[in-house]
């Protein structure tokens, strides 16, 4: 019998949106002693999407609030990293440190968003391993990290980053902090230690 639960990150995707139907998730749970992982997730994206659809049928209204919600809050804090990225810079550039060039890599900014949503995964994943008792270093994990992606953002894409009084394309740059902290979400969502299955 396998040690561990299904990927814990397809799990946790079932039980945020599929909630209310636990014998599903029981069902595949148990199914997946006997299935391999790409089952467990081909399952549970199926599962999600229909749900989705179903929502979005049945409550258009109540599914359209939680998309706005959601999207709001992200925005809010990828204007947060942004604003907080850009204070770094003019500390930078405050010290009389060294400016490198900036921006060598904008035409790829497009082709950055999926290895970065990816290592945010990672990255929160690893966050969200931290015992409860730890909430405030999981804050400052999420913050430092973020803001981190944020200033190796402005130094790959954005072009004379340092020279410049604000940073351009702020809707860029917010829009690839959104993604990263989409990301770093998603991990911690998915963080919790891997349980062990009962033998029977």
């Amino acid at each position: 019998m396998k040690a561990c639960q299904p990927p814990r990150l397809a799990l946790a995707l079932l039980e945020r949106c599929v909630p209310d139907n636990e014998a599903l998730i029981g069902d595949l749970v148990e199914a997946f002693v006997k299935e391999s992982n790409a089952w467990f997730w081909r399952q549970a994206l199926f599962a999600v999407l229909s749900r989705t659809s179903l929502q979005l049928r049945t409550k258009p209204f109540l599914t359209a609030e939680k998309v706005l919600i959601t999207t709001a809050i992200l925005a809010l804090l990828g204007f947060y990293t942004v604003v907080v990225a850009t204070l770094t810079v003019r500390l930078i550039v405050l010290s009389d440190a060294w400016l490198p060039q900036t921006g060598r890599f904008q035409e790829l900014q497009v082709y950055f968003a999926a290895p970065a949503f990816a290592a945010a995964i990672v990255i929160g994943h690893a966050i969200g391993r931290l015992d409860h008792g730890h909430r405030v270093m999981r804050v400052l994990g999420c913050g430092l990290t973020a803001t981190a992606a944020a200033c190796l953002n402005f130094y790959l894409f954005v072009p004379n980053a340092l020279l410049q009084p604000l940073v351009p394309h702020a809707a860029t740059q917010i829009a690839v902090g959104m993604v990263f902290i989409a990301g770093l979400f998603v991990g911690i969502d998915s963080g919790s230690p891997c349980e062990t299955q009962p033998s029977s």
